[in-house]
């Protein structure tokens, strides 16, 4: 008896295995596609685009990288196309990851002209300049991510640098 209840419950079990086609669930990442430099992206009335991006291994001739260190330089491109009345915006809502999770925070020493933010973007407007960040000279699948303060919505804006 208890063979025949076994055997039942296996033959259950296969008949689910097959035959059917429904729908079967994705994970997916809650984290937003990564865009080209040049490319412009837009969330919740906010665009942002990288216009460029380079490594460099000086900012200017009196600050030279360390050893092992490299800087990376964008020109960053920042516009209120209808985000509601404002938001905040600050070079340090701005930071670069590399494929190992290092996260390097941006660097307040760019090259001119300078992109400074610190205030508020009313709607229409837009601020355009570069921002640096001191990374490993060797970093491999950097991604820089936006994300403006005080507004949760909007973004995060995520682009792969170079």
């Amino acid at each position: 008896m208890r063979r025949v209840i076994i055997l039942m419950m296996a033959l259950a079990v296969l008949a689910g295995c097959g035959g059917a086609t429904g729908p079967t669930a994705i994970p997916t990442s809650s984290a937003p596609p990564v865009a080209a430099v040049g490319a412009r992206t837009e969330s919740q009335g906010v665009a942002f685009t990288v216009v460029s991006a380079e490594r460099k291994t000086e900012l200017s001739k009196f600050s030279p990288a360390k050893d092992g260190v490299a800087y990376l330089v964008a020109e960053v491109l920042i516009e209120n196309v209808g985000a509601g009345d404002k938001f905040s915006t600050s070079p340090s809502q701005m930071r670069v990851r590399d494929g190992t999770g290092v996260e390097f925070p941006a660097n307040y020493d760019a090259p001119e002209p300078q992109w400074k933010g610190g205030g508020f973007m009313l709607q229409g407007t837009q601020e355009r300049g570069t921002v640096a960040w001191e990374i490993k000279a060797d970093a491999k699948d950097v991604v820089l991510t936006y994300a403006p303060s005080g507004r949760p919505t909007i973004g995060p804006f995520r682009v792969a640098m170079p």
